[in-house]
């Protein structure tokens, strides 16, 4: 990232399982949101990693609640295997939204790696106002038995939850948390 974006419409990430995007800045820059009830990011199979320059060069996402009061959608959702990756000086912060308003990470076997990074100053109105993450996606056969059961996953391992409105996580799903 070489300037400040104001995203209309979502990143979708959208890869080959093993494939990776890296985003990152050359200065201290951030992706604002720029219209309300939209993801600004959705990762659907693949991988993501959002690190910043260093503590100077900060990779930041803003989801402008000062503006998008009544928004109802977290600034990034995780799912159908795709993975996050939260690194080193990116910051997800400022948005409002119903659940996860940091990070939503679907129960369609969704993964999120917080390996550093902050999220903060987050509201959510009914809780996850950090990260959010859903528990049970079944599919079903013809005859309306259960063929599998997918879960949400979030891995902390580093970085700051902090100062957020509404419980910092909400966990339906797998959660470990170490380091």
């Amino acid at each position: 990232l070489t300037q400040d974006v104001t995203l209309v419409n979502p990143i979708r990430i959208y890869l080959n399982a093993g494939e990776e995007i890296i985003l990152t800045t050359a200065g201290d820059y951030s992706l604002y949101r720029g219209v309300a009830d939209n993801y600004l990011i959705m990762v659907q199979r693949g991988t993501l990693t959002l690190k910043g320059k260093d503590s100077a060069n900060q990779l930041t996402i803003d989801g402008r609640k000062d503006v998008y009061t009544e928004n109802t959608q977290s600034l990034i959702y995780v799912y159908r295997d795709g993975c996050l990756i939260l690194s080193d000086d990116a910051i997800l912060t400022n948005n409002a939204a119903e659940s996860g308003a940091g990070v939503s990470v679907g129960g369609s076997n969704g993964h999120f790696e917080m390996r550093g990074g902050e999220i903060s100053n987050n509201y959510a109105r009914f809780g996850g106002a950090g990260v959010d993450v859903d528990g049970e996606f079944a599919d079903y056969d013809s005859e309306g038995k259960v063929t599998s059961v997918e879960y949400g996953y979030f891995n902390m391992s580093g970085g700051r939850i902090c100062n957020n409105d509404g419980e910092g996580l909400f966990n339906y799903g797998i959660t470990t948390i170490s380091g």
